[in-house]
């Protein structure tokens, strides 16, 4: 009688146990966060390099649309010369845009080409609403500033979240260029959208005299 007694003893034990850690298990993601404290400031190592002339591509991907890439040349922040390499290239480079490329040329010079300090106005909201939304979904502590470091780890984020996520709202995921700093990538996904997921990818950057 006593051995039965403490095997069923030990029987509840192991479920509260084995409850406990499934609890854990569904409230911690199963990969680590990446934690800086205090956070790196990105945009003063960018600063530091007082880089006045550069060229970059840019590119943006929102689906449902195609992807766009934008060759730009910035100076003072401001962008100077701007080609949509899908319209502006090589023949042979260029993709089946040729009917829609001055829609696409009015919409990317007017609206959608970022300089690397705009970049870093996205990043930083980006940061900023991602780590309130972990908080809001106990993917983070209050005692950490936690940055996604991959797109996989930000889409198992979202799916965690999409329960405690208003419509609309995103889970992002920002890396930067381990030399100048800037933005090299900004990605976003809402868990509660159709094609909710956009990303804005910097390439090719170049320092200009």
């Amino acid at each position: 009688m006593r051995r039965r007694r403490t095997l069923i003893i030990l029987m509840i034990v192991g479920l509260l146990f084995a409850g406990c850690v499934a609890a854990m298990l569904y409230v911690a993601p199963r990969w680590n966060l990446s934690f800086e404290t205090p956070p790196v400031n990105y945009r003063a190592i960018w600063e530091a390099h007082g880089i006045s002339k550069y060229r970059m591509v840019v590119v943006a991907i929102a689906l449902p649309a195609p992807v766009v890439g934008l060759e730009l040349t910035v100076e003072n922040e401001r962008i100077i010369e701007r080609n949509i390499l899908a319209c502006d290239g090589p023949l042979d480079e260029r993709w089946t845009w040729e009917g829609n490329c001055e829609t696409i040329r009015d919409y990317y010079t007017n609206f959608a080409a970022y300089t690397i300090s705009e970049l870093f106005d996205w990043a930083d909201f980006a940061v900023d609403t991602t780590q309130a939304r972990l908080l809001v979904c106990n993917l983070a502590t209050g005692n950490n500033f936690s940055i996604l470091s991959s797109e996989d780890e930000m889409m198992h984020a979202g799916r965690v979240c999409e329960g405690s996520l208003e419509p609309f709202e995103s889970i992002s995921v920002v890396n930067y260029d381990p030399m100048y700093g800037y933005p090299r990538l900004i990605a976003s996904y809402v868990p509660n959208a159709m094609d909710g997921y956009g990303r804005i990818t910097v390439k090719d950057f170049e320092v200009l005299d």
